[in-house]
């Protein structure tokens, strides 16, 4: 399994469609941290 930082929920790149797209992937190779404020990361 391969770990990918997504950063979103800007302007652009709203969270809600960017979580929505990624939970429609049904593979297992990847996991998703999302990230909604660069100051969490």
């Amino acid at each position: 399994m391969e770990n990918i930082l997504v950063i979103c929920d800007d302007l652009w790149h709203p969270a809600e469609v960017v979580e929505k797209g990624l939970a429609a992937r049904k593979d297992s190779r990847f996991r998703f941290d999302v990230v909604k404020a660069a100051k969490d990361i």
